[in-house]
């Protein structure tokens, strides 16, 4: 019954907070979003009666749809002064799953959710997952759709995964599994005896959701500023045109020797972040376009059982194909990156991990040599060193999850925190709260720059 009450008080809670919502804000919003905040309203209290009542069992029983309806919000601890919006997090979120087809020859799998987006004042329908799943023979398989992708052994740290990643949620608190994008591609899966292999191909070049200035700030090399919170800050990047040469191919041959996991990984595409900068003459002046660099990338991981625990070690090389001699500042060097891991449970559901990451760029004194004076203060170091630590308890028949996750750049003497607690009430009802703590005294390292968007956020969440 508590269980019953906990969903209806949700639903309800969503239903009024979104007619309020409307009644502030009538003369800012179109038709759309006050109608499709209408409908998600109505599903959520629906779904309490569809999902718990027996007398809808027959509904999903017919229809064995499943997912999940989400509110989340969270609350910046040192806004920027140039951010209009306090709040990086707002959101109502309903997601639903189907396998219409399942079967020893293959599965078709569909997720979409339906997101009301209270801080950017948007309604929208996303479609994460649509994928046909083939498979023609025990040593074989296809997978061809939108998909979600990953490997490598970083934990938060990807060298030879360049799958889209979504950093602007990973920063303002939503459920780390969105830190990973979709992208619609074709997977190609080989098992022949002496080792694997997965060849990935993604016709259409799908960039990270990377930090724009539209929920947080960022240290904006053009004007060396942080910026953000206004549509005149908001970052834009030039995509990869449309054609066959600019598609992404991703390759991995893998073997596992008893308990030892072995790869070798090779990528042709782009940097996922708009890492260059293009200058083009107009009229009267140049014009500066964020780009996409061109990028190869080779690497290999190694991943076993070590003095009572799991140690990794994982690298690659990062060849910058549209700066490859390091002389253009406005481009991404070409580096080495290196990955030392090792994570072990010190006692009984109590775990602890430790990673050391190092980024060394090459031909660095022509980096060097290509800056002016008063760019100095923003060269980037040979190399960045970066160490993390995870810190996980359980308690209560684990239904309580602790956790800590820490960056610290002794290089760019900057961190960030990630606390987290998480509670499942019942099987369906789960409550997580957290926060986002960075630091840093340089505007311009990777999580100094972030320093004013440290925020504590908290997600309720029923499952069904």
């Amino acid at each position: 019954m508590k269980r019953k009450l906990g969903i209806l008080h949700f639903s309800v809670y969503t239903f009024l907070f979104h007619h309020e919502g409307h009644e502030e804000h009538e003369e800012h919003e179109d038709f759309f979003y006050s109608f499709f905040s209408f409908i998600l309203s109505i599903l959520s209290i629906l779904s309490f009666f569809l999902l718990t009542s027996p007398h809808f069992a027959w509904a999903r029983d017919t229809f064995p749809v499943y997912g999940f309806i989400e509110y989340s919000a969270g609350s910046f601890l040192n806004p920027a002064e140039n951010m209009e919006n306090h709040f990086p997090l707002n959101e109502t979120r309903a997601q639903f799953q189907w396998d219409p087809i399942a079967s020893n020859k293959g599965e078709v799998h569909l997720n979409a959710e339906l997101l009301q987006d209270e801080i950017l004042h948007e309604s929208s329908i996303n479609l994460r997952e649509a994928y046909l799943y083939l498979f023609p023979s025990s040593s074989l398989e296809i997978k061809a759709g939108r998909q979600v992708l990953t490997w490598g052994v970083g934990d938060f740290i990807f060298i030879n995964d360049l799958f889209p990643k979504n950093w602007q949620s990973f920063f303002i608190g939503r459920e780390d599994a969105y830190l990973k994008d979709p992208s619609t591609s074709i997977k190609i899966s080989w098992f022949p005896k002496p080792a694997f292999l997965d060849l990935v191909w993604t016709p259409i070049f799908t960039p990270d959701t990377y930090i724009s200035g539209e929920r947080l700030s960022f240290f904006d090399t053009r004007t060396k500023n942080i910026e953000g919170g206004s549509g005149l800050s908001i970052l834009r990047a030039k995509e990869p045109e449309l054609k066959i040469e600019n598609s992404e191919l991703a390759l991995r041959l893998w073997k596992n020797i008893q308990s030892t996991e072995l790869a070798l990984y090779s990528y042709y595409g782009f940097y996922k972040r708009p890492l260059g900068l293009e200058k083009t003459l107009g009229r009267k002046s140049y014009t500066q376009k964020l780009i996409f660099p061109k990028l190869t990338v080779s690497g290999a991981i190694i991943r076993g059982n070590l003095l009572k625990g799991i140690g990794k070690m994982e690298a690659g090389y990062y060849h910058s194909l549209d700066d490859q001699k390091g002389d253009d500042p406005m481009i991404e060097n070409s580096d080495l990156k290196g990955l030392l891991g090792y994570q072990k449970e010190l006692m009984k559901d109590l775990t602890i991990s430790l990673q050391y990451h190092f980024e060394y760029m090459l031909y660095y004194d022509d980096y060097v040599g290509s800056f002016s004076l008063q760019d100095e203060e923003i060269e980037k170091d040979e190399v960045r060193h970066l160490i993390t630590t995870r810190v996980t308890k359980l308690l209560k028949m684990q239904t309580i999850n602790l956790s800590l996750f820490a960056f610290f750049s002794p290089s760019d003497e900057d961190g960030y925190l990630l606390p987290s607690f998480s509670y499942q009430w019942t099987d369906q009802i789960n409550i997580t709260c957290g926060g986002n703590i960075f630091f840093g005294e340089k505007e311009h390292t990777f999580f100094g720059m972030f320093r004013h968007d440290s925020n504590v956020y908290a997600r309720l969440r029923y499952g069904y």
